[in-house]
């Protein structure tokens, strides 16, 4: 199929080129396609596309000298998609070695700077995967080879953004200083190089940061790198504050503070992070900031100097739910606001001032999320593994989710009896006025909820031809439950929609369950904890 789709695409661009694309314009097209692979998650499709229009007769001279460029930016974002260290490993390398031969092949070309920032990158992302294997071993040995690995890495990759920092000078200074309004095309391109260079010199200093996270937490060496790096940050602050560089490089400050972990300084990063979310913006590169920032600021309450467990949880609530930021929730960014939220319900759920059922929906929760990041490569792959073993011994649960139906739903249905009993205590303490304690119940029921909901559609996933159809029906009715009480009715209004213009008929015995459903849509009380 892959196969097909790449000689289709000849077929396409040979027709343009022959309909008479002029040389200047002829180039797009090839990278379109290319880029448009990429976006589209269809990296083997775009290297097999890529490597075809090497020597292919046709293909101008100008397309054919950024093959390898376009193939180290395909191979790059393709290990992010990977999910197996070994294997991210292997495709950077690749992706490496195809940033090198353009570089080698083209010194002088205009994306000779963004490629050694690429290049650079990458060895930054080589030293990451190291790091995280050497916080997954218990093997000091191991531990000590895999850091010397990362801090190695590091060091390259500190020479050739050098490389790139002078590169992407001598661009940006090519411009004239002055350039007439009316010459937008020329304005924008002035832009364009002067971004390039501010993040080329952030991204200088962040290989200081890096290099300080390979040495041991309470080290001298890393006390030392970390302050080098925030002094660094601020110098670039304080030379482009006015710029998205500048706060780029303020959130770094901030995060070196943060990490240096006295109570003073976890204060300072705080107000950092606060005066940043603080900034008007919707443009993507501010909600990456800004959302990166939210990241910090939830590291930061999390802290043995805070422990602001119940803030960490609304605002990591509050961020995921947040259509803004839709696009950066599946970044490592967004999982890292999803595991400093598990870190907070986990601690919620071990304090013994909470009654019981609200620390079982907290730990319920944090599962849920622990056993979705377990899954996934990157910094939060082995600490989540170890919370899902923590945490399920904790619950007297199998620390793999069930494999069959009966089991998913049995689990299921615990979790909505708990949900239910909160939902009592939700009643009571609204009819008693004592509002505050409703909704910590409602949190509390949230927390069931997420993963109750989840527990459910995976039953659904399991049923077969063998499934009994009308526990199949509740579940999907539960599952509407399920969103009703993490505040989320669109979600359970089309559930229970489809039910009844698909099932109304065929199970009758069901109605009056759909018609409790839609009761429960419509009582504020128990969708909010707020009162109705």
């Amino acid at each position: 199929m892959r196969s097909l789709l790449v000689r289709i695409l000849f077929v396409l661009s040979s027709v343009w080129t022959l309909v008479g694309w002029n040389v200047a314009y002829a180039t797009e097209p090839y990278l379109e396609f290319a880029a448009g692979l990429r976006e589209r998650g269809y990296f083997d499709t775009a290297e097999q596309y890529l490597q075809s229009l090497q020597g292919k007769a046709g293909v101008p001279q100008a397309v054919q000298d950024v093959v390898p460029y376009e193939l180290g930016v395909t191979l790059r974002d393709s290990a992010r998609s990977l999910l197996i260290a070994e294997e991210q490993r292997k495709r950077l390398n690749q992706a490496q070695a195809a940033f090198e031969q353009f570089v080698s092949g083209a010194p002088n070309h205009p994306l000779a700077g963004r490629a050694n920032s690429e290049r650079a990158r990458i060895l930054v992302e080589q030293a990451r995967v190291s790091l995280w294997e050497a916080d997954a071993t218990s093997d000091d040995g191991r531990k000590q080879v895999l850091r010397g690995d990362a801090r190695k890495l590091i060091q390259d990759a500190s020479k050739v953004f050098s490389t790139a920092v002078d590169q992407h000078k001598k661009s940006f200074e090519s411009f004239p200083g002055f350039i007439p309004p009316e010459q937008r095309a020329e304005l924008d391109k002035r832009a364009v190089a002067e971004t390039e260079y501010i993040q080329a010199q952030i991204d200088l200093a962040e290989t200081i940061y890096w290099e300080a996270q390979t040495y041991a937490a309470e080290s001298t060496e890393r006390k030392d790198k970390l302050t080098e790096a925030m002094l660094k940050f601020e110098e670039l602050h304080t030379a482009y504050r006015s710029m998205i560089g500048g706060l780029l490089a303020r959130l770094w400050q901030g995060k070196c503070l943060e990490e240096m972990g006295s109570k003073d300084n976890i204060g300072a990063a705080l107000g950092i992070y606060g005066e940043l979310l603080k900034h008007d913006g919707q443009s993507p590169s501010m909600i990456a900031l800004q959302s990166k920032a939210q990241q910090f600021e939830l590291i930061c309450y999390n802290h043995e100097t805070k422990q602001e467990y119940r803030l960490v949880n609304l605002k990591a609530s509050e961020w995921l739910r947040d259509d803004r930021n839709r696009r950066v929730k599946y970044t490592e960014t967004g999982k890292g606001i999803e595991w400093e939220q598990a870190r907070a319900l986990e601690a919620l759920g071990g304090d013994r001032t909470v009654p019981e059922n609200e620390r079982t929906a907290f730990l319920n929760q944090a599962l849920g999320i622990a056993r979705g990041l377990s899954r996934r490569a990157g910094p939060y792959k082995a600490p989540s593994a170890a919370m899902v073993a923590r945490l399920s011994e904790l619950l007297g649960r199998d620390a793999n989710d069930p494999a069959d139906f009966n089991t998913a739903y049995g689990r299921a249905d615990e979790l909505f009896t708990q949900a239910k009993q909160i939902t009592d205590k939700i009643v009571a303490a609204q009819s008693a006025g004592k509002m505050d304690e409703a909704l910590q119940h409602a949190e509390a029921r949230k927390a069931v909820a997420v993963e109750m909901t989840r527990m459910y559609a995976l039953a659904l996933k399991l049923a077969d031809s063998t499934t009994d159809e009308l526990l199949q029906r509740r579940s999907e009715l539960l599952v509407a439950v399920g969103y009703i009480y993490q505040e989320r009715p669109y979600e359970a209004v089309a559930i229970a929609d489809y039910f009844l213009r698909n099932h109304g008929q065929s199970q009758p015995e069901m109605l009056q369950f759909a018609g409790e459903v839609a009761a429960l849509l419509d009582d504020g009380r128990l969708s909010t904890g707020r009162g109705g």
